[in-house]
């Protein structure tokens, strides 16, 4: 009996191991597979959650929270929703490559393939840049937020210097 499932899972894992391996589709598609039904997972977690069946925030029985937030439960559902978001965005990024594979097969579809290979250059290009402006935008914050805090610290110290006197 022993022998038959060591057989049956030594089956199992060098087919698995030859159906990924096989094809690049075939490891995407094992992936997005893999991420969807944790993400299903994800989304019964909080649809089955007692919290956020009834919102009570009197009801101590249904509270598993320990954190010291003033959010409490919510906090804890917000948690679970942003890695259901995050697992279906990355989800979203392997189906895409994906359909791109299927662009790759069709003769009138891969001139699509070759427009965004063509393009790739100035994407990176325009990545590079956003990110440029965007790092100058938060240092500029940064430094608003510097002047606010040491004004704040300047008049802490006039009226601190003040009490003292």
């Amino acid at each position: 009996m022993i022998k038959r499932a060591w057989q049956f899972l030594n089956r199992l894992y060098v087919t698995t191991k030859l159906f990924i391996t096989g094809h690049y589709a075939n490891l995407l598609l094992s992936v997005s597979i893999i991420i969807t039904i944790t993400a299903l997972i994800q989304l019964l977690l909080i649809v089955l959650d007692p919290f956020r069946r009834s919102f009570d925030i009197q009801d101590i029985s249904y509270s598993t929270y320990t954190g010291e937030s003033l959010h409490g439960e919510f906090e804890r559902i917000a948690k679970l929703y942003n890695t259901y978001v995050t697992l279906q965005a990355f989800n979203g990024f392997f189906l895409v490559m994906r359909l791109l594979l299927v662009f790759r097969f069709s003769g009138e579809l891969s001139m699509i393939l070759d427009l965004i290979s063509d393009a790739l250059l100035d994407f990176v290009f325009f990545i590079m840049m956003s990110c440029l402006v965007n790092f100058g935008f938060l240092l500029s914050e940064i430094n608003i937020e510097f002047v606010r805090l040491c004004s704040d610290l300047r008049q802490l110290a006039i009226l601190t210097s003040e009490q003292r006197t």
